[in-house]
């Protein structure tokens, strides 16, 4: 599960956005308990930045204002993503885990792909955009 924590380190390095985009991303996460806190989300254009080799496509932290909620990311060129998030309840920055590195707080993957011993693969968690493009996000815990 230490694998799933380091899913999330390099979260705060932002890329600029192109000039010449396609569409626009909405995220429809739900399951937020408790609705405290903030959201992490990183979206991701690559098995290399979802897998945390370099920093996501775009990243985003939203104060948490209720148990479901929506972002809309726009100016997205076609192409795959992978959207990834956590629930950071108590706002530190970070994925909290247990003395196992199981995670303690809320988290989730762009199709409700499921972790195993680690992150699913960037296959599992992919979709396509290509002009405006609206995914469900259902947080988890263990």
């Amino acid at each position: 599960m230490r694998k799933v924590l380091l899913l999330f380190l390099p979260f705060f390095s932002f890329t600029l956005i192109p000039a010449e985009t396609a569409g626009e991303l909405t995220i429809s996460v739900e399951n937020i308990d408790p609705p405290a806190g903030q959201l992490m989300i990183a979206l991701c254009n690559s098995r290399e930045n979802y897998n945390q080799e370099v920093a996501p496509y775009i990243g985003r932290v939203l104060g948490v204002s209720g148990s479901k909620m929506e972002v809309t990311i726009p100016g997205i060129p076609e192409g795959e993503y992978a959207v990834k998030i956590i629930h950071d309840e108590n706002s530190n920055g970070k994925l909290d885990t247990n003395f196992l590195g199981i995670p303690r707080e809320g988290f989730g993957f762009s199709n409700n792909a499921k972790p195993g011993m680690g992150p699913p693969a960037f296959e599992k968690s992919k979709f396509y955009v290509k002009e405006t493009c609206l995914i469900s996000i259902k947080l988890t815990r263990f």
